[in-house]
């Protein structure tokens, strides 16, 4: 919006006078300088300030993180009520707003994915219920030999003595098995429909959006012709590997299970301005209807789940009801491996929801880059406990969550 904001340059004529001094020469053309225009974001101030804070204070504790980033959506709008960007630049141990990573890097998503599948085998009748069973099959997908057991199910077996196990608690405990199984037997046969799936949710693509710099999502097709493609792919991207999205397509995904399957098209510019007078509004725009209100519902359900007995417990007693999940992913280092010479990983922590769950009003997400390192770094940990603060911060400022006091008589 530089051009916008800049205007536009006038021109005047000078001519030296006697006195060698300059003054304007009439018989010249003069040209008037034209002010710029005003761009009024959506931000709000206070949340912007609550966001960065809840952030940078989680961040800051230790030094294998490299940056993170926090994004606060308005669920009936898709307004962007506040975007952070902390990021250590080089060797610097101070985080500035040097790169915008909520639009600017498509990374594995990790478990916050699994909604997507979830959706899927919602929307297209393979499911009807959260508590209908899988068999545990000991966490071996069938018919996929390249994915990793899951150790999920085998705690699972040894703490239930069950060779089953529902769908939500499948969801509650992240269980890579599950998701990859419902992914595996129920599209294993037309993997183009789970792909199709994928880009009708709108998690395929650079949509439009105010600023430059939103990175294009990758999702593997087995169409690609520059690309082996397996049924160990469709596995994986069951539960958020081989597939990279921004933090901000993520988001706009969850907020639409917020407004009942109407997904926004998020935007940061409200208007643009000339002395006060509106001369480009901007404004909401429905991009799609992704579910029905019944799937919504029903993946709402798991959401608050997650946050009540799963994977985002710390978030159970935030000053309102928040739904979300918790996922974590691994950056890659030459060669695809997920690891460096020394053993390290880089993790990518994410939470994602929004809030109150019965009534929801914000969508938020918080996604945290660590440098290689030995420790770990999970959706669950800080970004749950920054997403908290933030939570906790806005119910204290936002009118629509204090009660009405009536007068008594």
């Amino acid at each position: 919006f530089d051009s916008v904001l800049h205007g536009k340059e006038g021109v005047e004529y000078l001519r030296q006078t006697e006195d060698r001094e300059w003054i304007q020469d009439f018989d010249s053309t003069y040209v008037s300088p034209e002010n710029g225009q005003d761009v009024r974001t959506t931000l709000d101030i206070n949340i912007q300030d609550i966001a960065d804070e809840a952030l940078r204070k989680q961040i800051t504790e230790t030094d294998e993180i490299e940056g993170g980033c926090v994004v606060v959506m308005d669920v009936a709008t898709g307004a962007i009520r506040a975007m952070v960007n902390l990021y250590r630049d080089g060797n610097s141990m101070d985080f500035e707003e040097v790169s915008n990573l909520a639009i600017g890097r498509a990374i594995e998503p990790g478990s916050v994915f699994k909604t997507v599948t979830l959706m899927q085998v919602l929307s297209d009748g393979f499911i009807t219920s959260l508590d209908e069973t899988i068999p545990t099959n000991h966490g071996v997908i069938k018919g996929v030999r390249s994915v990793p057991q899951d150790v999920h199910m085998l705690d699972h077996e040894r703490v239930h003595k069950t060779n089953s196990i529902s769908i939500i608690d499948g969801f509650k405990i992240s269980s890579n098995y599950v998701f990859g199984t419902l992914a595996v037997s129920n599209y294993g046969k037309k993997p183009m429909r789970f792909v199709e799936n994928v880009h009708s949710y709108h998690l395929a693509e650079a949509f439009d959006f105010d600023l430059d710099g939103l990175a294009t999502p990758t999702v593997p097709s087995p169409n690609d012709k520059n690309r082996y493609w397996s049924m160990s792919d469709l596995a994986v991207n069951g539960y958020g590997y081989g597939i990279r999205v921004t933090p901000l397509h993520v988001l706009s995904f969850y907020n639409a299970i917020a407004n009942k399957g109407k997904m926004m098209k998020p935007y940061l510019v409200e208007d643009i301005e000339l002395n006060g007078v509106v001369k480009n509004k901007k404004g909401p725009a429905l991009m799609s209807t992704i579910c029905s209100k019944a799937v919504a519902d029903t993946i709402t359900r798991a959401l608050k789940a997650v946050t009540e007995e799963g994977t985002a417990r710390r978030l159970k007693d935030a000053r309102c009801t928040v739904a979300g999940k918790t996922g974590t992913s691994f950056g890659t280092y030459a060669g695809g491996s997920y690891r460096d010479e020394s053993g390290r990983r880089k993790y990518q922590g994410t939470f994602v929801g929004f809030f109150p769950a019965e009534d929801p009003r914000y969508s938020v997400i918080c996604t945290v880059f660590s440098k290689p390192t030995s420790k770990q770094f999970q959706g669950g940990g800080i970004p749950a406990r920054a997403i908290k603060s933030l939570v906790n911060g806005i119910y204290c400022i936002d009118p629509c969550f204090q009660p009405t006091l009536s007068a008594s008589k």
